[in-house]
């Protein structure tokens, strides 16, 4: 993802092209990460729950759910916390090694061009899930009534 984003920041493209590339970035990592979540932290999270011997299914539960909290809090939000905690902050003080590892400019390694990743990245991040999560909780309840059996009809006395 980094090697990405430096790619991106350091073409001769024009500003509107380097977003429009960011949020492609963006959307397909977190495709991957959701990938990543469900296929391979949802295995491990049950293998260490397997080798625990909890005493109730509520508690062997709770501590499956309490993994996978842990796993997908990590694994969604490290890059923000990267970004907010130690590229923006310390940006330029390492920016000089970045840059000489790419081999760029250090110039493009400022702590504009991190606020700008964050910028992106969180936008890209609710533009996405804000409607899928939407769709999420409205699905299953709109899915659940179009197959539900018309109610019968009331079988009272009519009154006169």
């Amino acid at each position: 993802l980094y090697t990405a984003w430096t790619h991106i920041h350091a073409s001769a493209h024009t500003l509107a092209v380097k977003t429009m590339l960011v949020v492609i970035l963006s959307t397909l990592w977190g495709v991957l990460i959701e990938a990543l979540n469900w296929s391979v932290f949802l295995r491990v999270a049950r293998a260490l729950n397997a080798f625990e011997n909890w005493r109730t299914i509520a508690q062997r539960e709770t501590q499956l759910a309490l993994k996978l909290f842990a796993f997908l809090f990590v694994d969604g939000f490290l890059w923000y916390f990267l970004l907010a905690f130690f590229h923006i902050p310390f940006g330029g003080k390492f920016a000089g090694k970045v840059a000489e590892l790419f081999a760029m400019q250090s110039d493009d390694f400022s702590v504009h061009f991190w606020m700008h990743a964050l910028v992106t990245s969180v936008q890209t991040m609710l533009s996405l899930t804000v409607p899928l999560a939407s769709a999420c909780s409205v699905l299953p309840t709109a899915l659940r009534l179009m197959r539900a059996p018309p109610a019968p009809p009331s079988t009272s006395a009519p009154s006169c």
